[in-house]
């Protein structure tokens, strides 16, 4: 599992990674919190209910432009897999505030 991002010129970068065994024939909750700000944003990420990684201090927002995208998603392969795999997702909550 890893934390990535871009920066503002659209480099990729990992703030986290840890290697886990997903477990197989149960639900799994991934969570993860992104602080908007233009200098001073954070983001983080929890698989069932263990912190695997955050990163503070950086831009996540662009100076001009207000589109956010985020994605959750290649649980069950590695990134460099191009085969089609199928992900549900279940009780999305997506919050405005602190909760």
């Amino acid at each position: 599992m890893a934390l990535g991002g871009r920066d503002a010129k659209g480099k990729g970068f990992t703030a986290a990674e840890k290697q886990l065994v997903i477990p197989k024939g149960r639900w799994f909750e991934i969570a993860y919190q992104v602080h908007r700000h233009p200098t001073n944003g954070s983001v983080k990420l929890w698989f069932d209910g263990h912190l695997i990684g955050e990163r503070t201090g950086f831009s996540t927002m662009h100076p001009t432009k207000s589109k956010f995208t985020v994605g959750i998603g290649k649980v069950y392969h590695d990134r460099g897999d191009k085969t089609p795999h199928r992900l549900w997702i279940d009780d999305l909550r997506i919050f405005t505030a602190k909760h």
